[in-house]
């Protein structure tokens, strides 16, 4: 194809390996932040072990990108697709206008004080529709309580109760039906039986995001 032969001349003929790495690169990449923004500013490194290669070979290659590439932030945990110009994150889908749905995930560690309510900074971004939020005691929650809950103000309980508090204790809140937060909103821990004293859970927010059409 026309992409494949643009992609050919602008590898060193000789160079058969890094020609194929080049093209998996450009085709599916996995690459941590770093690597994206290499590639945000309009190139992809494409690296040879010489001695994997068995010969030595250059190690950068020059490779034009299209709308529609796609690569794993790995450390984000989210797919990207480029538009053309950059690259959109936890893009599922993108239509040549850029109108698309990203699925996204927020992690954050609450360090619980004393009270018998503990809220969370807004977790859960405005405009999104959420799936569920998981979570896991990474410190135990010490206090009188003997269980707590875990939701939003004013829907206690919505992603779990009868929780546990010891470290590894966690919650699986998936939702019987997707709930639209038109407004960031946090998340709300309820102690049972007592007061939280101290402790720390880390959260995640499963979510849905609309992105809007460009002129």
């Amino acid at each position: 194809t026309a992409r494949e032969e643009r992609l050919t001349r602008e590898v060193e003929p000789h160079d058969r390996e890094a020609e194929v790495f080049a093209r998996a690169v450009v085709a599916r990449a996995v690459a941590p932040r770093e690597t994206r923004r290499r590639v945000e500013r309009g190139r992809l490194a494409a690296r040879v072990d010489a001695r994997a290669a068995a010969r030595a070979l250059p190690l950068e290659h020059e490779v034009t990108l299209f709308a529609g590439d796609d690569l794993v932030v790995v450390d984000e945990g989210l797919q990207a697709i480029h538009d053309g110009v950059s690259w959109r994150s936890g893009m599922a889908t993108l239509t040549p206008k850029n109108a698309g749905m990203s699925l996204k995930v927020v992690q954050s560690d609450h360090v619980i004080g004393a009270g018998s309510t503990s809220v969370t900074a807004n977790l859960i971004p405005a405009n999104t529709v959420v799936f569920g939020v998981t979570a896991r005691v990474v410190a135990d929650l010490s206090g009188t309580l003997s269980s707590w809950q875990l939701g939003n103000p004013g829907a206690a309980g919505r992603y779990g109760s009868g929780l546990g508090l010891v470290v590894n204790s966690f919650a699986r809140g998936i939702l019987g039906q997707p709930t639209t937060f038109y407004a960031a909103t946090p998340l709300q821990l309820d102690a049972t039986g007592g007061s939280f004293a101290a402790g720390t859970v880390r959260f995640a927010v499963h979510y849905l995001e609309l992105s809007l059409p460009d002129l």
